[in-house]
């Protein structure tokens, strides 16, 4: 797991170009999630991570999302991802596909949408990504609806949370993990553009127009009806 955790850390910190700002916190245990208490300065991101017994194997496999945001910019401060024990030895030859998906939502792909602004059609059968950037990507793909659609199957840490499995297939931010490529778009990397972060595209893995509006058929896990997504729950000037 943590060498999972540090390849994660190491693609999404190659792609965001520019730290944020630094913000003093005094987070007490158990303030988000299961993490140890924390006070101190928090330069750019805090993630507790690690892994627990949640609810056996077989159910939750992952929580991750943020906690608490900056109050200036919304972007998040501190965050949790932490694995399910019981089901990490399952998914060893993924859990670095996995965690790199869950620590996007850490960053807040899918976990901020909502609190930004970037959702249209919320608890409807079809809601829409709302953002600039991601939307700009969605058309250069081959989009003709103009909004990104955003996933509209599931319970609340699905929908409206990953992008649709239905038109997007095998990449990595829908809520299915394929069997084989699972490539971080040029999409899922505007959509940290559009919640604020300096972001280089260049990182983004190669993914074809051709996977457009066409179900992936190696699906191999439904990743999504095994994480929950958190959204946050305070703000730090």
């Amino acid at each position: 797991m943590v060498s999972a955790m540090n390849a994660a850390a190491t693609r999404w910190q190659g792609i965001v170009t520019q730290g944020l700002s630094a913000v003093n916190v005094n987070v007490p245990a158990g303030n988000c999630g299961s993490n140890p208490a924390f006070s101190g300065t928090v330069d750019d991101i805090l993630v507790f991570t690690g892994s627990k017994s949640i609810d056996g194997p077989g159910g939750v496999l992952a929580q991750s999302g943020p906690c608490s945001v900056r109050s200036s910019g919304g972007l998040t401060v501190y965050s949790t991802l932490m694995f399910d024990s019981a089901d990490l030895d399952g998914f060893a030859s993924q859990l670095t596909d996995i965690a790199v998906h869950e620590l996007g939502h850490s960053l807040g792909i899918g976990s901020l949408w909502s609190y930004k602004g970037l959702t249209s059609g919320a608890g409807t059968t079809d809601p829409r990504y709302l953002g600039t950037n991601g939307n700009r990507e969605y058309v250069a793909l081959g989009g003709t609806l103009g909004q990104t659609p955003e996933e509209n199957t599931g319970g609340s840490g699905t929908a409206e949370a990953h992008w649709r499995e239905r038109t997007f297939g095998n990449e990595l931010m829908t809520g299915y993990l394929g069997s084989g490529s699972n490539p971080l778009s040029r999409l899922s990397i505007a959509g940290l553009a559009d919640l604020g972060y300096s972001v280089d595209y260049s990182k983004a893995d190669s993914y074809s127009a051709s996977t457009l509006n066409s179900l992936s058929t190696d699906h191999q896990f439904d990743l999504a009806a095994h994480e929950e997504v958190l959204r946050p729950k305070w703000q730090v000037k």
